[in-house]
Formats: structure tokens, C-alpha cells, sequence
């Protein structure tokens, strides 16, 4: 027997250890320090705020789509939730410039860039194997949609796992 199964397990004794907060014994978990209290939270900058979306554009499934300015650790992340999807006889094409037809939408005033632009990603219709776009915010607010083509239109974006640094 060694001394391992004399009385304890190592499931109990990984238990054990992990129960012991690194601060309670002054010491660092996988080598680094804990976070600084006023980086460790999350902060709600500014709270959801709906986009006002482009003429071509409609709410999809109810889900108006909306931003919000988000401090985590110390560092400003823009989120986006709700869904849009295109008007009858309109989609995505890529075939144009994005100050027609790519425009998704403007964010709010409150919302304005602080950076030369915010790209991030967002699932779409599946076409050909394609199932998402990129998504940009410009330093005037406004939101582009890229990644379609001619033969790969985008008819409609869900917004809900878009998270880009902000500032």
C-alpha cells in the first residue's frame, strides 16, 4: 500500500486542494497572480440600445437588433444580439458599395467608435457551406455586412454571438 491509499484518495485530495482558494494560502494558481478587484467584474458601459437598421432590413423572430458597451477586465468589448433579416426580392449580394446596398444599419449616438473600426463575425444563411459574415462598425456608427457574393447572398444575420473589443 503506499502512502497515497493510506487513508486518503486522490480524488479527496484533489478535492481538498482545489477547495483552498490560492488568496487563503498566498499563492498563485498556474503561475499568475489574481486579477486587481477594480479589472476583475464586468461593468455595463452603456446598456442595450437598439440599432437603427437600413430600409431594406426587418426584425427577424422579434429580436430587434441592439448594442451595448460592455468593460471586462478593464477592456471595452461592443456586443450585439437580435437577429435581421432582408425585405422580399432584396439580399446581400456583395455586388455593390457598402454605402448601398451592404448597410446594415447606424448604432446609436451614445455608441460611437473610439477606434478606426470594430470587425467582428455573425452566423447567417447557409449557402454553398458559407454560414457567416463579417460585420463592421465604422467611426460615424454605421454597420456593414461583407462577405456575400453574386452567387452566395446573405438574406439574413443573427447578431447574438457578435463580441469585438472596443476601445
Amino acid at each position: 500500500m503506499n502512502a497515497l491509499t493510506a487513508g486518503h484518495s486522490r480524488r479527496s485530495l484533489l478535492a481538498a486542494a482545489l477547495a483552498v482558494p490560492a488568496t487563503a494560502v498566498g499563492a498563485t494558481v498556474l503561475g499568475s497572480a489574481p486579477a486587481a478587484a477594480v479589472e476583475s467584474g464586468l461593468l455595463v458601459v452603456q446598456p442595450w440600445t437598439t440599432i437603427t437598421l437600413a430600409p431594406h432590413l426587418l426584425v427577424r423572430d422579434g429580436n430587434p437588433p441592439q448594442a451595448r458597451i460592455l468593460k471586462i477586465a478593464g477592456t471595452d468589448f461592443l456586443q450585439l444580439r437580435g437577429g435581421l433579416s432582408c425585405e422580399k426580392d432584396y439580399e446581400f449580394d456583395g455586388g455593390s458599395t457598402p454605402e448601398t446596398l451592404d448597410l446594415l444599419g447606424t448604432l446609436p449616438a451614445a455608441l460611437t467608435p473610439a477606434t478606426t473600426y470594430v470587425r467582428g463575425v455573425a452566423p447567417r444563411n447557409n449557402r454553398d457551406g458559407l454560414s457567416s459574415c463579417r460585420i463592421e462598425v465604422t467611426l460615424d456608427g454605421k454597420i456593414y455586412v461583407y462577405g456575400a457574393t453574386a452567387a452566395n447572398k446573405i438574406s439574413w444575420i443573427q447578431l447574438d454571438s457578435f463580441s469585438a473589443v472596443w476601445r
